[in-house]
């Protein structure tokens, strides 16, 4: 009864073992498990135990599972979360959940799982102030303020210029200012 319980409970351990990778299966026959890290430009990044880190080309691969959801982004701009399930050669599918339904994509559709985070998009730019100002034989004034800003992001650039000046001057017999620069 002993020797009943032991395997019992060495076969639950070896399979939640088993059960706890991602599996990836070679158009060749041959199978690796570990971790899918990313398919970004055609290339798939998996972390194995036994080897490391493995980048292999997406065309050399049969069908792939994941333990954990992924985040794969498809060619028409839709993006899911979901588990990776093994199907038939030229296919990737996902497990079903909440309001998704189990499916399978062709392989081709797949342009990225798990790719790095895009970087915020951010405005940059400066602001440049100056006045000067003479008094004694003339009397003249002249200002300028000049901006710039730059928001740049992956589809597209934004850019912002302006710029102001001004200039007066006093006639000194007179006694008028008159505007020299005003744009």
């Amino acid at each position: 009864m002993r020797v009943v319980i032991r395997i019992a409970v060495m076969s639950l351990t070896l399979s939640a073992f088993g059960a706890n990778a991602d599996e990836v299966i070679f158009k060749n026959g041959d199978k690796v498990t570990g971790k899918i890290e990313q398919l970004l430009d055609g290339k798939l990044t998996i972390t194995s135990a036994a080897a490391g880190k493995i980048t292999v080309d997406i065309a050399t691969v049969q069908t792939l599972s994941t333990d954990e959801p992924v985040e794969l982004h498809l060619s028409d701009g839709t993006i899911v979360r979901q588990r990776l399930l093994q199907t038939e050669q030229g296919l990737v599918a996902i497990e079903g959940g909440g309001v998704i339904q189990a499916q399978a994509f062709g392989a081709e559709d797949v342009i990225a799982i798990n790719p790095p985070l895009k970087p915020p998009v951010k405005w940059t730019g400066n602001l440049t102030a100056g006045v000067t100002a003479t008094r004694g034989n003339s009397d003249t004034t002249s200002a300028n303020v000049t901006g710039n800003a730059v928001r740049r992001s992956e589809g597209d650039r934004t850019t912002l210029d302006a710029s102001y000046m001004f200039g007066s001057q006093k006639d000194q017999v007179a006694g008028e200012t008159t505007t020299t620069t005003d744009k």
